[in-house]
């Protein structure tokens, strides 16, 4: 069976909004390699730091803010291939 994502690796200085946001129906996931990195979704604000990981319902209210320079990535995975057999 073959998948069908987007990874996005990223690189960034101080940035106050990042806007990944591809318009589609999947499951997104950030996972951090260096630096610091406010993720808000849903009106609800977490920071991420290095070795940390988001999932999370692309649908939902979410941006990025890098409160440093960082390195991340982000992972789209369509949701209809989640629960194929």
């Amino acid at each position: 069976m073959i998948y069908s994502l987007t990874i996005i690796i990223c690189q960034t200085i101080i940035i106050k909004e990042i806007d990944f946001n591809l318009d589609r129906d999947d499951f997104e996931i950030c996972w951090m390699l260096s630096g610091k990195l406010l993720v808000s979704l849903q009106g609800e604000e977490h920071e991420l730091l290095p070795g940390d990981a988001v999932r999370f319902d692309t649908m939902l209210e979410h941006a990025y803010a890098a409160l440093e320079e960082s390195s991340f990535i982000i992972i789209h995975l369509p949701k209809s291939q989640i629960f194929q057999k």
